[in-house]
């Protein structure tokens, strides 16, 4: 039971203990007696005692059964029952109007409805064959609400009247007052005069509820996109020498890698290192296999003169090598890679109001990408007034692919609980809509 629920439990506990007292003090020592021998005034104080008592028992019993479901109601009516023990017994005298209780429908006794309706007040002689003016006041009872037209129930010590769902509306969360004037004939003596006379100036209290039963909603989402991603590979060397002064030389190598799984070579970065006088090389790749394949150039070489003739000129020319050309440079593969990314996603919902029979509660997560399985949970506290209750219903994790999930639920409280899964992004965001489904508590 919430902090609000307990405190008005202990509040009313506490009144029906003074006015348990105050009968103990009216009656004196005639308390083991038979209430039947007792006077007027103990009597109607131990019927208003006795009849509150049940009426509280009601509430607890439906209470303790709905759990949440209609606090606010339940709250109401701890409300009406402590402001009228609090009021304690009206001045009586035997065989004078009194107020017992007021009943909507098939409603528990002393509990306005938030739709209102018809209602009997009952007790005793409220009905004398002449229309009682009744009022429904502020809680000060000075501002007069509503002026209500009284009928004969079911006999003479009830009355009927209406009270409509715009009082009740417009008051949600007040104690307002029921102001009842009946009236009887007066002696035939007074023929001369108006022919009836005030019997009865009672008040009853009326307390409506808040209305404001909420709940919040909060759920969550897990998938994971795919992405592709760069990586280098190590770097491996490549290198073509020659040192012929008189050919070019037509060069080709290959070298391999090891690819990770998931993986694919893409392009390759060839990185010169020494370099050495002209060169065709082309790098090119297949599979994980890149191969340097051309030619390079005839080495630097120098003519000169080996055998020299006297009387001038040469008699023999050689060539000697002065450097080699070299074409040696490091080759980095790039590879692309399809890599999986773990991604998570949360909403909550503000305070929606709980409307019978049926709630629904709407959230739209975040989604990075489209993914083909996801899965999704949720969570529903109530709340009364700016009060959160624990999680009513948490979910399992409910695992969805393309076209969605259902989650069945359960019992929550009172509530049939159920949830589906929009995975279908639209701008980015998917849908998680959480019902909840209830008759009422019966109150």
């Amino acid at each position: 039971m919430t902090g609000n629920a307990s405190i008005a439990v202990n509040d009313v506990a506490h009144q029906l203990s003074a006015n348990i007292g105050q009968l103990r003090t009216m009656a004196h020592d005639d308390i083991e007696k038979p209430l039947a021998s007792a006077s007027l005034e103990v009597r109607a104080l131990a019927d208003q005692i006795g009849c509150a008592t049940a009426r509280i028992d009601a509430l607890l019993s439906r209470q303790q059964q709905c759990l949440f479901q209609d606090l606010d109601i339940f709250l109401a009516g701890l409300e009406t029952e402590l402001l009228a023990l609090k009021a304690g017994v009206p001045l009586v005298e035997e065989g004078r109007p009194r107020v017992a209780s007021f009943k909507f429908g098939d409603h528990l006794p002393n509990l306005v409805p938030p739709d209102g309706g018809r209602f009997v007040v009952s007790g005793s002689r409220l009905w004398s064959g002449l229309e009682a003016a009744v009022d429904v006041t502020d809680e000060s009872r000075n501002v007069v609400l509503r002026k209500l037209t009284a009928k004969r129930a079911n006999d003479d010590d009830s009355i009927s009247l209406t009270l409509d769902r715009g009082v009740i509306s417009a008051n949600a969360g007040k104690c307002l007052q029921l102001h009842l004037r009946t009236k009887d004939r007066k002696p035939f003596w007074h023929f001369f005069h108006k022919n009836e006379k005030l019997s009865a100036d009672l008040f009853v209290p009326m307390c409506i509820a808040e209305n404001n039963s909420q709940v919040v909603v909060a759920s969550g989402i897990d998938y994971s996109c795919r992405r592709m991603e760069q990586r280098h590979l190590e770097p491996q060397g490549f290198r073509f020498d020659n040192s012929s002064c008189d050919a070019l030389k037509k060069v080709t190598l290959s070298k391999g890698w090891s690819v990770p799984p998931g993986c694919a070579i893409t392009s390759l970065e060839v990185h010169p290192d020494h370099v050495r006088n002209r060169y065709g090389i082309d790098v090119a790749f297949k599979g994980s296999v890149a191969t340097a394949s051309g030619w390079i150039d005839t080495a630097s070489c120098a003519e000169f003169c080996a055998a020299p003739i006297e009387w001038g000129g040469c008699g023999m020319r050689v060539e000697k090598l002065l450097h080699s050309t070299i074409w040696s440079s490091t080759v980095v593969p790039i590879v692309s890679c399809e890599a999986s990314e773990e991604k998570h996603g949360e909403a909550q919902s503000n305070a929606t109001p709980i409307t019978a029979p049926r709630t629904e509660v709407c959230l739209d997560l975040l989604k990075d990408c489209d993914s083909n399985a996801s899965s999704f949970w949720y969570t529903v506290s109530h709340v009364i007034g700016t009060t959160q209750s624990e999680v009513l219903y948490a979910s399992p994790r409910v695992n969805a692919n393309s076209a969605g999930a259902k989650d069945p639920g359960g019992k929550a409280s009172s509530y049939e609980v159920s949830a589906r899964y929009i995975t279908r992004r639209t701008n980015g965001k998917v849908r998680i809509c959480v019902d909840l489904v209830s008759s009422g508590c019966g109150y």
